[in-house]
């Protein structure tokens, strides 16, 4: 993957060789700093991929590292040039999101696997406008008509997603309660179930819903994202919508933590087929005269 969509997953590569280096020659974050003169939390950014990293800081880091290998270095170096590469249809969003969210934008973009556990309201990848705007101002209580605009526009763009990339695979679960939870309105939500069956029925997107006769959810505190890239180096990325803000978690064991409850509902949920019934027959019977 090249490109500015591609930026973080370079880094994310680059870090986690100059990683797998660092511990391979014995090295601690800490003597790797005083070498390039700075503090041991900036090669941990640099390793976690959250930076990047100068051309002279790298040569000195693969000379330490006893990297000799001509065509070895010049692959590190390489991935150090891509990740440099700045932009993304998001930077126009810089003032209007957090660090955090803008990382989480970049990264969706290089998934090439999306998994997303909704429990309160339907997850952003798959809202409609309307929906997604009467969440934004639920969610959102103090920004403006024209930020809550500006929001509502960077869901739809992120959902190019869904029809401009044939090989990645979305697959989402949905507690019942989303799907009764009045957001905008009966006519907003039966159009927003309507969407659902719609995107349901595309082979690429796996929708299915956890209903409430089955406890599955009920030790799960917070809905999450999962993503998934195409460089086996890197494991993952796991994005937790909570109270105290939403934050991306990107430990293997978060991952694989996540990954483990991800596959458990999606054997307590109803299958694709039943979902998609169950969608429809909520729209006929909660949502009666919209749908």
């Amino acid at each position: 993957m090249t490109g500015p969509q591609g930026v973080t997953l370079w880094r994310r590569r680059l870090g986690g060789s100059l990683r797998e280096l660092r511990e391979a020659a014995g090295l601690t974050r800490e003597q790797v700093g005083r070498a390039l003169d700075c503090s041991s939390s900036k090669i941990s950014r640099i390793e976690n991929g959250d930076v990047g990293v100068r051309r002279g800081d790298l040569t000195v880091m693969l000379n330490i590292y006893g990297v000799t290998d001509a065509a070895r270095r010049e692959a590190l170096i390489e991935l150090a040039r891509e990740s440099k590469l700045r932009g993304g249809w998001w930077a126009a969003h810089r003032a209007l999101l957090s660090p955090p969210e803008l990382r989480y934008l970049e990264l969706e973009s290089a998934a090439v696997a999306i998994d997303g556990l909704g429990l309160v309201t339907v997850p952003d990848l798959v809202q409609t406008a309307e929906y997604a705007r009467a969440d934004i101002r639920a969610s959102h209580r103090d920004v403006t008509e024209d930020q809550v605009d500006r929001l509502v526009q960077v869901r739809l763009t992120r959902q190019e997603l869904l029809n401009g990339d044939e090989h990645l695979a979305v697959r989402l679960i949905l507690d019942e309660a989303a799907l009764h939870r009045r957001v905008g309105g009966a006519t907003v939500m039966a159009d927003q179930l309507r969407h659902l069956l719609k995107l349901g029925a595309r082979p690429s997107v796996t929708v299915q819903v956890l209903p409430f006769d089955r406890a599955g959810a009920a030790g799960v505190r917070a809905g999450f994202t999962l993503l998934r890239f195409s460089d086996e180096r890197v494991s993952g990325t796991v994005y937790v919508d909570g109270l105290g803000g939403d934050g991306l978690q990107e430990r293997p064991e978060d991952v694989h933590r996540a990954d483990a409850v991800f596959a458990r509902l999606r054997t307590e949920a109803l299958s694709p087929v039943d979902s998609l019934h169950c969608i429809e027959a909520l729209g006929r019977t909660r949502w009666l005269g919209e749908f």
